[in-house]
């Protein structure tokens, strides 16, 4: 996440463009802020970078519920870690969020994931040992308060 490039979307070597407005940039620095506060651990990121509307990409460890990193829809360049102590425990976490529009499971036995991913994982979209945007084979759109 580190060595991804932000920058203008129209250079060749930019990875990652600006955030959509000046006021999605002050809500996403206090949605990564408020996290940090209530315990999440900062890998990297977290604070915006250069001129204009660019938010690094960043990474929060170990959120707790009740932050903004657990319970907001981010929509942003940032990815957060919630351990879990085995799959039902990862489904429980999952499917508490109130949101819903895509999700994704890894793991190496894929019987049992396509398992859970049909029968117990309350989302939209769901991709399996695999993640990227919206792909036109499968259904769009998500459940919950994103749908």
């Amino acid at each position: 996440m580190k060595a991804v490039k932000t920058g203008d979307p129209a250079a060749d070597e930019t990875q990652l463009g600006p955030v959509s407005s000046k006021e999605q940039l002050h809500t996403l620095c206090e949605q990564v802020a408020k996290s940090v506060e209530g315990g999440a651990n900062l890998i990297c990121g977290g604070k915006p970078s250069g001129v204009g509307q660019y938010f690094p990409p960043t990474v929060l460890a170990n959120c707790k519920p009740g932050t903004p990193a657990n319970e907001d829809e981010l929509f942003q360049p940032v990815a957060f870690i919630i351990k879990a102590k085995d799959y039902e425990d990862a489904m429980r976490i999952a499917n508490e969020s109130r949101y819903g529009p895509r999700g994704g499971i890894f793991w190496t036995d894929e019987d049992r994931v396509v398992k859970l991913a049909r029968d117990h994982f309350d989302t939209g979209m769901i991709r399996i040992n695999s993640f990227g945007a919206v792909d036109p084979n499968m259904p769009f759109g998500g459940v919950k308060d994103s749908g």
